[in-house]
């Protein structure tokens, strides 16, 4: 079913909310540019001597999910189910419910669709430049002579549901409606 709008997507998030597990994929380019980083992006000079241009670089990201419950009562449970004390509490975020699956970003007007990564889930990624399917790890070497930032995953055992007590990550995610393609869920494919 093709959805015309990230409305119609808001919609039907909110009005038919997917039960189980479902999947998703989504068009991750902003993200993946953001990872490598604008700056160091602007400063890599091909052999040709042209610059890397970031308007050839599209990627693409699916994964399957379910549909999340509260994030606090999600660690309390899983915590009492470990046989620990059920007293996580959760710091401000930058985001409002509209739905369990809908969130707004408080100060901007974008919607996301809030998600939890299904434990050991496979995460299918497609990056293309200039055309061509190229791997991840083929854009590093044009970056051995740029400055980029030192990205480090924090090791889950700071975060605050490992200090919780929790020994498994729950991976709440979050996903801008309008880089979703498609939507497999409730028995129904939706295309945007």
């Amino acid at each position: 079913m093709l959805l015309e709008n990230v409305n119609a997507l808001e919609n039907l998030l909110i009005n038919t909310p997917p039960m189980g597990t479902f999947s998703v994929e989504m068009n991750n380019t902003e993200s993946l540019i953001k990872k490598l980083s604008k700056r160091a992006l602007k400063s890599v000079m091909f052999s040709d001597g042209k610059p890397f241009d970031t308007s050839q670089l599209l990627s693409f990201t699916t994964t399957t999910c379910i549909a999340p419950k509260d994030y606090v009562t999600t660690i309390n449970r899983l915590l009492k189910k470990a046989g620990k004390e059920p007293n996580f509490k959760s710091e401000s975020t930058w985001f409002s419910h509209v739905s369990d699956f809908v969130v707004k970003h408080k100060t901007e007007e974008t919607t996301y669709m809030r998600i939890v990564r299904k434990e050991n889930s496979k995460v299918k990624s497609e990056i293309y430049y200039k055309g061509e399917q190229i791997e991840l790890s083929d854009l590093f070497p044009l970056f051995q002579n740029s400055k980029l930032p030192s990205y480090k995953k924090e090791n889950f055992k700071n975060t605050k549901q490992a200090k919780a007590g929790l020994e498994i990550e729950v991976d709440f995610k979050v996903f801008k409606l309008t880089n979703i393609i498609k939507l497999k869920m409730n028995r129904n494919v939706y295309t945007f």
